[in-house]
Order: C-alpha cells, then sequence, then structure tokens
C-alpha cells in the first residue's frame, strides 16, 4: 500500500501523457510530496474527444452521499483489488460508473522491517519516467453550496510473491498478506481509462522487478556500543 508519494510538476504531466488544452495554474513543485487527504493530480477519460481530462482532487475516495468531506472516516487514499473495488460500499458504484483513473506520480515510498525498525525505500521507473498509478476518482458535492469537490484512490493488488515488494511493510500476524500499488505501462492506460471493463481487468498486474529503481533512503542507526565496566560487573 502506498501512504506518500512524489508528485511529478504539471509540465511533467502535460509534457508525459500529452495532455491537451491550457495548463493549470503551477502548484505541484518539483519534489512535491502527497499524503493521504491532500491534494494531487489525476487523468481521467474524455469520451467525447478520446483525450485526457485534467484533474485535482483529494486522496481518499469519499462517496457522494457523505454530509461532510472532511469527517469522512475510512482510510480510502487505497482500494484493495481483489475483493474491495467492486464490493465495498465506497467503491463499487465508483467502479461500476466506469470513474477510473491515472494518477501521475514521480516516485513512492514504501517502509521495510527486515532490520527490525521502520526503515524507508524509494520506488521509481528504471527508465527515470514517470509512473501512472491505475485509480478510481469520484466527485463529492456540498449540498449547501453546490461546490463540486473530486476525490481518487489508488488501486492495490497482492504482493505476496513480489520479490521486491513482499518486503515491505510491517509483519502483521492478524493479517500477514503483503501488498504493493497497480503500475499501469503506457501502453495499457488507454485500456484502463477507455476501455470496457473486461478490458481494464486485464492490464491489472505486478510490476515487474527489471522495470523497479528502488532505493533504501536511510540505515538504522547501530546499537551504541557497550562500555565495559571498570568496576566489573556489579550485579
Amino acid at each position: 500500500m502506498c501512504n506518500l508519494y512524489t508528485s511529478p510538476t504539471e509540465q511533467e504531466v502535460w509534457d508525459y501523457w500529452d495532455v491537451s488544452g491550457p495548463m493549470p495554474p503551477l502548484r505541484f513543485f518539483e519534489g512535491h510530496h502527497v499524503g493521504p487527504k491532500n491534494q494531487g493530480q489525476f487523468l481521467r477519460a474524455d469520451h467525447a474527444t478520446g483525450g485526457l481530462i485534467y484533474a485535482v482532487g483529494r486522496w481518499q475516495l469519499v462517496p457522494t452521499n457523505w454530509p461532510d468531506i472532511n469527517t469522512y472516516p475510512y482510510a480510502t487514499n487505497n482500494a484493495r483489488w481483489e475483493n474491495k473495488v467492486r464490493v465495498s460500499r465506497t467503491f463499487k458504484p465508483v467502479w461500476q460508473a466506469g470513474q477510473r483513473c491515472v494518477i501521475p506520480i514521480r516516485n513512492f515510498y514504501e517502509p521495510c522491517y527486515e532490520t527490525g525498525s521502520h526503515v524507508s525505500w524509494r520506488f521509481e521507473n528504471a527508465d527515470g519516467s514517470p509512473l501512472g498509478m491505475a485509480g478510481l476518482w469520484n466527485s463529492w458535492i456540498d449540498k449547501t453550496t453546490g461546490q463540486v469537490f473530486d476525490t481518487y484512490t489508488m488501486i492495490t493488488i497482492n504482493a505476496d510473491d513480489h520479490p521486491i515488494m513482499k518486503r515491505m511493510h510491517k509483519p502483521d500476524p492478524n493479517d500477514p498478506e503483503k501488498r504493493m500499488v497497480a503500475v499501469l505501462p503506457l501502453q495499457d492506460q488507454q485500456a484502463w481509462l477507455f476501455g470496457s471493463p473486461a478490458e481494464a481487468e486485464q492490464v491489472i498486474g505486478q510490476w515487474p522487478v527489471e522495470k523497479i529503481k528502488a532505493t533504501q533512503m536511510h540505515k538504522p542507526k547501530p546499537p551504541p556500543a557497550v562500555v565495559p565496566d571498570p568496576q566489573g560487573d556489579l550485579f
């Protein structure tokens, strides 16, 4: 699962995804980090023109009928592909409506606990290009003002057999499954955005190891050296 990523700049999104139309006022600077409930960029299908619609929304998918966008209590920045997207009350209506999106990111971070403590790892494309994550989007409407707020979520899939991603996240005896975000190769993003549900399902899969550049961000500090007591053992 992903709870922190670095956003591309608007210029990177326009250049890599060939977004048409005027670029919005710049707000995503180089190195801009996005966490849950923060504002992030996503791309959705314009079925009328066959192009892409650029949007900025809250990274937490909120149902349309929820009374207050700021009080939604659930962690819906990630959506479990196998048993949530087509079943849960939050994600199922959005999936059935075909509200799929691609989330542009520069890199994302995951924790590794193999040393016994939290060690952050950064993941990015080995070729240096941006990543496009499979996602779902929704619009929440303020019933008082009529103002529309977009929200979105990232799809996650099982990673129990992935050579790298199975090493991430803190072991949990109550939920030993390992998860990873669904990275879409550029050539598959058209099917995810514009294809039928069956066509979209076909492009969801694990990120190939050879495409990944993984960087350990910091190493845990070694325990302090034990200084011998010149008095000898006292206890």
